[in-house]
């Protein structure tokens, strides 16, 4: 799938967004950015910009209610990223309003061995 059709899907599985390498483009359903949240923290890599959004099948409508910014301006030490995901985590789960259907998640770069 070409990368200009790959901006007007929302995808439901977790999984694609490691596929794809995080890229920005993609939307994820709630369920699935919450999964995908969990499995970055396993992975270490941590959680940068939650934008949420309403789906509008194509389509994404940005809101300026549903954004969270991590509490680092840049990639965080190793010990910190369980903390700062977890942040991430409880913003998509208890503090985006009801409407917001569709999630993009950007991480930072992360290299900690």
């Amino acid at each position: 799938m070409s990368d200009l059709a790959e901006r007007t899907r929302r995808f439901d599985d977790a999984g694609v967004f490691f596929l794809k390498r995080g890229s920005v483009w993609m939307k994820l359903t709630k369920d699935a950015a919450a999964v995908t949240i969990d499995q970055c923290t396993q992975k270490d890599i941590a959680v940068s910009i939650i934008e949420g959004g309403i789906w509008r099948e194509p389509g994404f409508e940005a809101r300026l209610d549903a954004i969270w910014h991590s509490d680092f301006d840049t990639k965080p030490e190793l010990a910190a990223i369980e903390s700062n995901n977890s942040k991430a985590l409880a913003f998509i789960r208890n503090k985006l309003p009801t409407e917001i259907d569709t999630v993009i998640i950007s991480t930072f770069e992360n290299e900690h061995e």
